[in-house]
């Protein structure tokens, strides 16, 4: 796949939930999933673009196999990457969705679903930085001390 596609996939995603926060499209059942893509699958492909598939895949290899600096240098850089990338992704969600509470906003009794759609982006990025991102952003660390 290609950088460029890649970046229009994210920008297409960006789209969907701005169409979604604007016009009220989906129903609140389908925002779960979107906090879910947009966190997870824009991060991806942010990543993607920025380092390639093979260095997707390198990073991983790299922690979990050993390299050499430079290799795990580039290892360090995507899951430093990834890392900030999972922290922003629910920031933005977060945050569209405080617009789309406000917006709708007729009565306490209103918030809480939309509240719930929010919060589960912050989980879903804390699940990707526990489990996908810092073992192996620690092992390559740990890797590249050892080359030293």
């Amino acid at each position: 796949m290609r950088k460029s596609s890649i970046i229009f996939f994210a920008i297409g995603l960006c789209a969907v939930g701005a169409i979604q926060f604007v016009f009220d499209v989906f129903p609140h059942v389908l925002m779960a999933p979107f906090s879910f893509v947009m966190t997870w699958i824009l991060s991806a492909a942010i990543l993607l673009a920025s380092f390639g598939p093979s260095g997707f895949a390198g990073a991983y290899r790299a922690a979990a196999r050993g390299g050499d600096k430079v290799e795990l240098g580039r290892a360090l850089a995507f899951f430093e990457s990834a890392r900030r990338l999972l922290i922003a992704a629910p920031v933005i969600c977060f945050i569209l969705a405080a617009i789309d509470i406000l917006r709708n906003l007729t009565g306490v009794d209103h918030i809480g679903a939309p509240l719930a759609i929010a919060l589960c982006s912050i989980l879903y990025s804390a699940l990707g930085i526990v489990f996908a991102v810092e073992p192996f952003r620690a092992a390559a660390e740990k890797k590249l001390a050892e080359l030293q």
